[in-house]
């Protein structure tokens, strides 16, 4: 729990700059498209005169924010609102969502990685007190935080339970790391199981916290970015009317 509480302070710590660049983001979007573009549409729409493609993009984009707002806000409350009640009361949609969250391709290694952390630690502080390796296995589905690892150990278990190997039971299992996979080969063969787990552990506690610092560290770069690409789109397109009405003059 320490290890994992200290990955957890790793990572608000990484993503405070990024969601408070990320929240001005938004605030910009909302301004500049509820407000400042419909002032400059009225103003171009009395003058008559030409719009570029980029001015009527902007206007387009401004029109649609403006007329379904109160829909998009709707649908950012409901949608969470309904994933997290289907979480809750449908194994099967809980299983395909994490799924679909594992199929991302940084967010779903983070968070199998970190399933597989607590997989190895629990595992291995079971087995080491003397629990036998069936009954550690049939507990662990309840340990590991994530639906679909916990439902490989739930199959491997059974595995084990029918006399196959523990190796040779996660190995059908693709969820697992390969990592994973030779240490639990490593513990089975040489008797030092509660070991080999948790060097897996131990790894995985050094290169998650990393991950996610190098990947917020390369975020808020691009978020600044996509807020200055913005600001430079919409004035893009409200200085290029007002440019060839200048020139026209």
């Amino acid at each position: 729990m320490e290890g994992l509480e200290e990955i957890a302070a790793d990572t608000r710590q990484a993503t405070t700059y990024p969601a408070v660049v990320g929240v001005a983001v938004v605030l910009l979007i909302a301004v500049l498209f509820s407000w400042v573009v419909p002032q400059f549409t009225k103003l171009f729409s009395s003058l008559g005169i030409a719009l570029p493609l980029p001015t009527r993009l902007v206007m387009g984009a401004s029109d649609f924010f403006v007329n379904w707002w109160l829909p998009l806000l709707l649908s950012a409350v409901a949608v969470p609102l309904a994933i997290t009640l289907l979480q809750r009361y449908s194994p099967v949609f809980r299983y395909q969502y994490e799924w679909f969250r594992l199929s991302f391709p940084i967010f779903g290694t983070l968070r199998r990685q970190l399933a597989l952390s607590r997989f190895s630690h629990n595992l291995a502080v079971l087995f080491n007190s003397g629990i036998p390796m069936l009954e550690c296995l049939q507990i662990m589905p309840g340990l590991v935080g994530n639906e679909v690892v916990a439902r490989a150990v739930d199959q491997a278990a059974k595995r084990v339970g029918e006399g196959e190997s523990v190796v040779r039971s996660f190995r059908r299992q693709e969820i697992f790391d390969p990592l994973v996979l030779r240490m639990l080969a490593i513990g089975e063969s040489s008797g030092q199981m509660a070991d080999a787990l948790q060097q897996a552990a131990q790894y995985y506690d050094t290169v998650i916290p990393r991950a996610v610092k190098r990947f917020f560290a390369l975020l808020e770069p691009v978020l600044i970015l996509l807020m200055v690409g913005l600001v430079g789109l919409v004035a893009m397109a409200i200085f290029l009317p007002l440019i060839s009405l200048g020139s026209a003059m």
